[in-house]
């Protein structure tokens, strides 16, 4: 019973902006923060919906950080040939389906974080820390980034290709560049409108327990989801999506080809979380 107190006061919105967040909110609340018309349009979305989806040439004036960000991907990308074609015999293995084999983190489990690298110019873009921020309503911690490759498999979804909530903070930014052509049959970013903790969807959809972890069959989602408010991010290479992943969503269920993409995650300054990165201490 107390932990339940506990963890109901730690989620509660005001101990959590006020209290555990008071100097980012203050600070970022002190300060002049001027959006453009599209950052403020992604923004408005993603309060209402909980998903923005836009393109690296109607965020960006000047596209060469995504340039460059593709170009480094095409060198990791060669660089481990080897390992991308083991995981890709394996994602179909039915001796090998735990966990999620059908995804490859090309920039490894825990990745380092290099402020010149394109992968971390390319996350601390000042329009996306414009966007997190405005969306936070507070400064804003980088907890993580990495390229996927999820692979075509033939297995019922598991894992995070079922229905979930990220439960790292309260409020989460992810975005997710797409770095291949993600259609249906492309395991796209799937997510339940207004199920964000400031949307009205109150959902309390029935669950498994999979591994420890509670998950939503689509079954299960349908039930309590009007199919209209399903929003399935479909785009070309250089859609970039923003969502509140402390929402419902899943993504990854490959059926065709691959999904390539590169992932990076916003927090509040003091979430409570394991490091997911190297040498991102004293990075806002």
């Amino acid at each position: 019973m107390l932990e339940r107190i506990k963890s109901k006061i730690k989620h509660n919105e005001f101990v959590w902006r006020y209290l555990t967040n008071f100097g980012p909110t203050v600070g970022y609340k002190l300060q002049s923060q001027v959006l453009n018309l599209e950052e403020r349009r992604i923004v408005d979305a993603l309060k209402n919906d909980g998903i923005a989806r836009t393109t690296v040439r109607e965020l960006f004036e000047d596209i060469s950080s995504f340039e460059a960000l593709v170009r480094e991907t095409e060198r990791v990308k060669a660089m481990r040939a080897e390992d991308i074609a083991t995981a890709r015999g394996k994602a179909n293995r039915p001796d090998c389906r735990q966990g999620k084999s059908f995804k490859l983190s090309l920039l490894g489990p825990k990745p380092i974080f290099d402020p010149q690298s394109p992968f971390s110019k390319f996350a601390l873009h000042p329009a996306i820390v414009r966007i997190v921020e405005a969306y936070l309503g507070m400064y804003a911690r980088l907890q993580y980034f990495n390229i996927w490759i999820n692979f075509a498999v033939d297995h019922p979804a598991r894992s995070s290709q079922l229905w979930h909530r990220d439960r790292d903070d309260i409020h989460i930014v992810k975005g997710f560049l797409y770095l291949s052509d993600v259609e249906a049959s492309s395991g796209p970013l799937t997510y339940a409108r207004h199920s964000q903790r400031r949307g009205p969807q109150n959902l309390n959809p029935a669950a498994i327990v999979e591994n420890g972890v509670l998950r939503t069959t689509n079954q299960q989602m349908m039930e309590v989801l009007p199919a209209g408010d399903v929003i399935e991010a479909v785009g070309p290479i250089g859609t970039l999506v923003f969502a509140d992943t402390h929402g419902y969503h899943k993504g990854g269920h490959v059926r065709e080809g691959e999904r390539l993409l590169f992932t990076f995650m916003f927090t509040s300054p003091n979430a409570d979380l394991p490091k997911l990165m190297t040498g991102l201490s004293d990075v806002c």
